[in-house]
C-alpha cells in the first residue's frame, strides 16, 4: 500500500465514522421529540411510559434510543383493569431480555 492509498482509505474511514455519527445524532433527537409527544414522562434517571398494548413496542425502542446510550431505567406503567395486561407484559418481559433497564409497574 502506498501513502496515498493509505490516506484514501483513512479519509474513507473518517467519513464513514461522521456519517454515524449524524445518523446517530438525528436518531436521538427525533427518539426524544417522538417521546414528548407522546406523553411519557422523561426524567434524569427515568422514562416512564404510558401506552396501549398496540403502540407500547414501539415506545419501548423509542425510548431505548431517546436515551442515547445511557443506562436509563424505562417503566412501563401498565393499568390494572386493561383487558390486555398480560400482553404488555409479556412484550416488557420480551425487551426486556436485551436491554436490562426495563421494568412495569401495575398502575
Amino acid at each position: 500500500m502506498n501513502t496515498s492509498q493509505l490516506f484514501d482509505l483513512c479519509l474513507c474511514a473518517v467519513g464513514v465514522a461522521l456519517v454515524y455519527l449524524l445518523f446517530y445524532c438525528l436518531s436521538v433527537r427525533y427518539a426524544s421529540a417522538e417521546l414528548s409527544k407522546s406523553g411519557a414522562s422523561v426524567g434524569k434517571d427515568a422514562i416512564q411510559i404510558y401506552a396501549s398494548a398496540d403502540s407500547l413496542e414501539y415506545y419501548l425502542r423509542i425510548a431505548i434510543a431517546a436515551s442515547g446510550g445511557d443506562r436509563v431505567t424505562i417503566i412501563v406503567n401498565i393499568p390494572k383493569n386493561d383487558s390486555r395486561k398480560h400482553e404488555m407484559k409479556e412484550i416488557v418481559r420480551m425487551m426486556r431480555r436485551r436491554h436490562k433497564n426495563i421494568f412495569y409497574r401495575m398502575t
